[in-house]
């Protein structure tokens, strides 16, 4: 289920503005959880465009260490990190990281600063949309450093090997 983020009606359309983020699966790979992170991006102009990364528990606690202070969000991560759990804890966690998502993602729409970490950590290149012309409406936008090997749709995507990096995010058109 995605959460939206409480952006006023009236905030200008030439500024990306997160609406909505996801956390609509999760997965295990050598002993480690990758969470599929999806969010909506409103581009210049009102197109919004969907984008997904894959990032691990330890993404978000660096987030948070780099982007509390700015955004006024409270010190300790509000997510537990927990060494053995099993399926519901993780269904539990998933839905925790995408509420502090969420929040964040409402602070950082009011602290400039805080918003290019909070992009970067979504998968989403700013500058390159924002001066993009809009794409057909049949192809799907691809940023430079989007390597070709990932999937395209939320069925074929899948998470990064632990040999690689969580670092890639897929932008997918609404």
């Amino acid at each position: 289920m995605a959460l939206l983020s409480p952006y006023s009606a009236d905030q200008p359309t030439d500024t990306l503005r997160i609406v909505h983020v996801d956390i609509p699966r999760y997965v295990e790979r050598s002993k480690h959880v990758f969470y599929l992170v999806q969010c909506g991006v409103v581009v210049p102009g009102g197109r919004t465009l969907r984008f997904e990364v894959w990032r691990r528990f330890n993404d978000f606690v660096s987030l948070h260490a780099s982007t509390y202070l700015m955004l006024g969000l409270p010190s300790p991560f509000p997510v537990k990190k927990r060494l053995f759990h099993g399926d519901t804890v993780r269904q539990e966690r998933a839905l925790q990281l995408q509420a502090y998502l969420c929040v964040s993602a409402a602070a950082a729409a009011k602290v400039a600063e805080a918003t290019p970490l909070l992009h970067q950590f979504l998968g989403v290149d700013a500058r390159s949309l924002a001066s993009s012309p809009p794409p057909p409406t049949v192809a799907t936008p691809t940023p430079v450093d989007t390597p070709a090997t990932l999937p395209r749709t939320a069925d074929e995507a899948s998470p990064p090997s632990t040999a690689g990096t969580a670092e890639a995010a897929t932008p997918l058109s609404a």
